[in-house]
């Protein structure tokens, strides 16, 4: 869990009137099941580490500690699946959402509590044709989106085997920022797509669902094992997501009989990584008034 820290006014005076300095903390939230981390970093770069669970006695423990000038962006592991719906993963200062508290009555942790309000992007719409393409595709869900790992061929003639094609506002709250904005991520644009087929590359869906349930064995990232037909093992680090990997040349999806969440080795060489993929992002075709980008 990130702390960061930005700016803000201080005290000052003006004709004579004094004005209050604002004292403003920056805390990150780490929710997984059953409890959360919130890491303090205050004004003057101290930090200090505080563990609640996630019980009205816990929730109103952390509440306690807030004040209005507070600043608080969420980070919610792939472990909290029971976390409250209206937790998302945030960031402060990033510009891909606008952290919107909710109404006190919409949660117990009230003024800790946020979602991501979408922003306006002119994503292309998905057509017709390319949906049912879409849709024949197994997806991979973790509880914060669906995942389709897909393989695209774009109107040029050129294929893409690894591309996770995904509905942009899906997308936007459960990444908290645009693959343009990343540049740790590449994208398509679904105007440029002529067809869609599964990737014929991709982590088999039960495998990959198996590792999205289990959750990230840290802060960012997922570790594991694949057990081969012929009884070796591999080791894997990767980020969250999971259903594009460096595979050995001669050894493809078919071949991996078993997958051992949180196993293997983390030692620098001992294993491998996951594999670059791309983002195609696209709006669904307006349906309703309040289809479009908000």
């Amino acid at each position: 869990m990130g702390v960061w820290r930005y700016t803000e006014a201080a005290s000052a005076s003006d004709g004579g009137k004094l004005f209050r300095r604002v004292s403003v903390r920056h805390i990150g939230v780490d929710l997984a099941k059953g409890s959360f981390t919130a890491c303090f970093l205050e004004e003057d770069d101290s930090t200090h580490l505080a563990t609640y669970s996630v019980t009205p006695e816990g929730l109103a423990e952390f509440r306690g500690q807030l004040s209005s000038e507070d600043r608080l962006a969420i980070e919610v592991g792939r472990r909290a699946v029971n976390a409250p719906r209206s937790w998302n993963r945030a960031s402060a200062g990033s510009s891909a959402g606008v952290l919107k508290p909710l109404d006190s009555s919409a949660t117990a942790l009230r003024a800790a509590t946020m979602e991501i309000e979408v922003p306006a992007r002119n994503f292309g719409v998905l057509p017709d044709h390319l949906r049912q393409q879409l849709l024949a595709v197994e997806p991979s869900k973790d509880w914060l989106m669906e995942y389709r790992p897909c393989r695209v061929i774009l109107n040029d003639g050129s294929a893409y085997d690894r591309v996770y094609v995904a509905e942009y506002r899906s997308y936007i709250k459960a990444w908290g920022r645009w693959p343009d904005q990343d540049p740790g991520k590449q994208s398509l644009r679904i105007e440029d797509v002529h067809s869609i087929v599964e990737s014929p590359v991709r982590l088999p869906a039960r495998f990959a669902n198996q590792m999205y349930a289990a959750g990230e064995s840290g802060m960012g990232y997922c570790t594991f094992v694949l057990g081969l037909r012929d009884g070796r093992q591999l080791s894997f680090v990767s980020g969250n997501t999971v259903d594009f990997l460096d595979l050995p040349s001669e050894v493809t999806p078919d071949m991996i009989v078993e997958i051992l969440p949180h196993a293997g080795t983390r030692k620098l060489g001992d294993y491998r990584h996951g594999a670059p993929y791309y983002w195609c992002l696209y709006r669904n075709k307006p349906a309703k008034s309040d289809d479009s980008p908000r």
